[in-house]
């Protein structure tokens, strides 16, 4: 296989810094309450508190190797247990595996760290300064920094794996034929093809016994890969084999190449669903206010750890084959697939935002569910439409814009009351006024912790450059406050002429809580009426955010299809649900049984196109085990279609981003329709913003808006 980083050459002085960065961020997660770890706090001189995303991501990461560490100790009891950590840095893995060790147990361990000199003679400085490191040093070799009855530190560069280093380990009174676990956490990913294929080829080669453990990185094409691998290349320490190897399918045919028959791996989307009890999960997400879900997952997806063994014998491969619980590999439904181009019109516009809200604006006697021609945006973080040539940071937006989608124009609306903050995640819909351009914002955050139910009315002068923005008060029993919620407005029949229109409020979550609430505001008496929801006969997951909603009308009134979205213990969900409004305080909810099976999907957005085609566009999508593992591109921004008239998922359409467009994450966005072909049915689907905080690798945002077109 030819290598496609050749462009690079390793910096191993860049690599070292990685792990100076790594246990800072550790640290940090274990300070915050995720893990215990009494001993990071030695080898990191100035600690800092990283941001709750950065501890997710280093929780999962060390729980993953915990949990496989633990596997095999408990295998390996009574028995002696051999460890080589490759890479070790200043982990501190073999100080936590020693105390869950009794004084006899100890006698049998034999745990090995192998880095580069200069960083493994600073951990053992470290340590001795602690006094982690007990009894009489037994060096007995130029590799060897330290080494007493039970762990050894070697300075060695892995690039130059071979006699010396076998030499070295039998120094440090490895036996080559024992079960011997070797851990590369986030190692050979910096190496070369080559490189790292030397290391695993010389495992197999010196050990009967082996079981490697690798925990990396994996799918670079797709948006969020491609600002993993800027990030990386940016800080010195580019991954070098990744385009080699880019899914777990490729690494597992790679170890079994190489003499690793047995190999079991999971992305930590899986891991963390099948792995980590639900009394953990629950502890996880209650110990820092959280609203970065879209970064967590696409981090967990685009990790994974990989358990692998050259043993012939058979309870060394049933450890393989049973330490890592996974879902099962279902099939990729058989579902019609297509590509479609992503295209930008002139003069490009660079709308760069997410989080926000956005309604279509009715003019005349315009149709908006046909089409739309201007749309309305308010709130999120991105840079701001104004001045944009100027150097501008992201931040919190609070203007408002008006963007005329096909001839591209943008209005920066200036608001005439400069104290109000637009709340991120909020809603936004177009109260119905011959006279008046009006608009009704409810709900949002400006952080975690601070939730609003305001409902504000938002009122455009006729110059479309200046909003005047009042808060409504509250008429009655109001619904809890709430972000990540959806509004729409419905209209009833037969109702007398005020009382038309409803905004009708579903789901979302606050601070500690997901709705699975339904409420209505009359949007001429502005009272809110807390709606009875009457279920189906089938079992319904009520509560969700970060879902979708879209109103199709009928002659017997509208119907709410809401789809998506993550529950209360933050799993995502695949279903589609039907919301018929009875009265203004009782609705019908039901699902929808879609066939095959939609994929589980969240911060989506939807459209209904002739009351007969609902069209999920992007979000964060979870494909099929087999898809993941096989596909470097099965996390694509993808379209559904589903034919309500008879339930079925028709058409999967994956936009392919042209030439020059950087990365694209279609989730956090606002989508429209704004034309539409009834001679040819063709559609034409406008998308603004989206993108995320992806981990430690920046914001990434897209630079829209862009278009595409869909044949129904």
């Amino acid at each position: 296989m030819t290598s496609q980083s050749s462009d690079f050459t390793s910096n191993s002085a860049q690599v070292q810094g990685t792990n100076d960065n790594s246990i800072v961020s550790k640290l940090s997660m274990v300070t915050q309450g995720y893990l215990e770890d009494k001993y990071l706090k030695y080898f990191v001189q100035k600690p800092q508190r990283r941001s709750p995303i950065i501890n997710r991501g280093y929780y999962i990461r060390s729980k993953a190797v915990r949990h496989v560490l633990a596997k095999f100790l408990s295998a390996r009891s009574n028995e002696d247990v051999q460890i080589v950590s490759l890479g070790a840095g200043f982990d501190t893995t073999f100080f936590n595996v020693r105390d869950l060790m009794n004084e006899s147990a100890t006698k049998h361990l034999n745990y090995i760290e192998i880095d580069y000199p200069s960083v493994i003679s600073r951990k053992v400085k470290l340590a001795q300064a602690a006094d982690l490191l007990e009894g009489q040093n037994l060096q007995n070799d130029k590799n060897i920094i330290y080494r007493n009855e039970n762990y050894c530190a070697v300075g060695f560069d892995l690039r130059k794996v071979g006699t010396e280093l076998a030499e070295t380990l039998q120094n440090c009174g490895i036996n080559f034929t024992v079960p011997t676990l070797f851990l590369s956490e986030v190692v050979m990913t910096y190496l070369t093809s080559g490189q790292s294929r030397n290391i695993i080829k010389w495992i197999n080669h010196s050990f009967r016994n082996a079981v490697l453990v690798v925990f990396e990185q994996m799918l670079p094409t797709n948006g969020f890969g491609e600002v993993m691998l800027r990030h990386f290349e940016t800080c010195g320490s580019p991954l070098l084999a990744i385009r080699d190897y880019p899914t777990l399918l490729s690494q597992k045919k790679r170890h079994n190449v190489l003499g690793f028959k047995t190999v079991v791996g999971v992305d930590m989307v899986s891991f963390y669903q099948c792995n980590v009890s639900s009394e953990e999960k629950e502890k996880i997400q209650n110990i820092e206010p959280f609203d970065e879900y879209e970064a967590w997952h696409q981090t967990c997806l685009h990790y994974f750890i990989m358990c692998s063994t050259n043993s012939e014998e058979e309870s060394v491969q049933e450890f393989c084959k049973t330490c890592l619980k996974c879902h099962e590999s279902a099939e990729k439904p058989e579902v019609k697939a297509e590509e479609v181009s992503i295209s930008c019109k002139e003069p490009f516009s660079s709308i760069q935002m997410f989080g926000h809200c956005a309604s279509s604006v009715a003019t005349g006697n315009k149709d908006l569910e046909k089409q739309v021609d201007d749309v309305i945006l308010f709130g999120g973080f991105g840079l701001s439409t104004q001045n944009q040539r100027k150097k501008d940071h992201h931040r919190r937006l609070h203007d408002g814009t008006l963007l005329n989608i096909p001839n591209n124009n943008l209005k920066t609306l200036t608001p005439s009351n400069i104290e109000f903050k637009t709340p991120m995640y909020s809603s936004i819909v177009q109260k119905p006024n011959d006279e008046k351009t009006q608009f009704l914002l409810f709900g949002g955050r400006s952080s975690p912790k601070m939730t609003t139910n305001d409902v504000s009315l938002i009122t455009i002068n006729k110059n479309c450059t200046e909003h005047d923005i009042k808060l409504i008060p509250s008429q009655g029993t109001c619904p809890n406050a709430r972000w990540r919620h959806t509004a729409n407005v419905l209209q009833f029949v037969n109702n007398c002429e005020d009382d038309q229109h409803t905004m009708l409020v579903y789901g979302g979550r606050d601070e500690l809580n997901v709705h699975g609430d339904c409420w209505c505001l009359n949007m001429n008496t502005f009272i809110w009426s807390n709606v009875e929801s009457k279920v189906g006969e089938k079992d319904i997951v009520l509560g969700r955010h970060s879902h979708s909603a879209v109103k199709c009308g009928s002659e017997k009134g509208d119907i709410l299809f809401i789809s998506g979205g993550l529950d209360c213990n933050e799993e995502p969900l695949n279903d589609v649900l039907s919301l018929k409004m009875l009265s203004h305080s009782k609705a019908l909810i039901d699902r929808v049984d879609i066939h095959p099976k939609l994929p589980q999907l969240y911060s989506h957005t939807s459209h209904i196109h002739t009351d007969r085609y609902l069209i999920l566009v992007g979000g964060v999508q979870f494909p099929t085990c087999k898809e993941l593992h096989e596909n470097p591109n099965s996390l694509a921004d993808q379209v559904f279609i589903i034919d309500l008239s008879t339930n079925a998922w028709i058409r999967t359409v994956t936009l392919k981003k042209p030439f020059g467009l950087n990365s694209l994450m279609l989730h956090g966005h606002c989508s429209f329709v704004f034309g539409n072909n009834s001679e040819t049915n063709d559609i034409e689907i406008a998308i603004i913003g989206g993108g995320c905080n992806c981990f430690s690798f920046g914001t990434s945002l897209n630079k829209s808006p862009f278009m595409f077109t869909l044949t129904l």
